[in-house]
């Protein structure tokens, strides 16, 4: 039978077992578990906007895989980060619909990527700073 645990102020920030658990600030938390192996480690961090990080990373390497909800904006990024920017392949699925897929650079749609509005228009091309940039075909979703 699983015991659970109870947080509260006395607990909450001691390890669990391989669980730990640690209060980022008054209304922050971040929970980490370390494979069996120990070459992986999973974080969930809580924020006090309502936006929930869960990320997988090798303590190898400087880059991780991670999902990103940002509750305000009801943004949703999931693929691989790097200094805790968007860095190589990710989709980023917009609120109203729309989504990205393709290349990240420091927190921004660089390189080749796909825009797929709600309208059913489409954008393939290059991007940089967040912008459509270069080379690339637009197809519009109306006709």
């Amino acid at each position: 039978m699983k015991s659970s645990v109870i947080l509260n102020s006395e607990n909450f920030d001691k390890n669990i077992g391989e669980i730990k658990l640690v209060k980022l600030g008054s209304d922050s938390y971040i929970i980490t578990k370390m494979s069996p192996n120990k070459k992986i480690k999973y974080v969930k961090t809580f924020f006090g906007n309502g936006d929930i990080f869960k990320s997988y990373y090798e303590k190898s390497r400087n880059m991780h895989y991670g999902i990103y909800n940002y509750y305000k904006i009801g943004t949703i990024y999931e693929g691989y980060w790097k200094e805790d920017k968007k860095n190589g392949i990710g989709i980023e699925k917009v609120y109203d619909g729309s989504l990205y897929e393709g290349q990240f650079k420091n927190g921004k749609k660089n390189g080749l990527g796909v825009y797929y509005w709600k309208d059913s228009s489409i954008y393939f091309g290059e991007w940089l700073d967040n912008r459509c940039h270069g080379y690339g075909v637009f197809k519009n979703g109306n006709k």
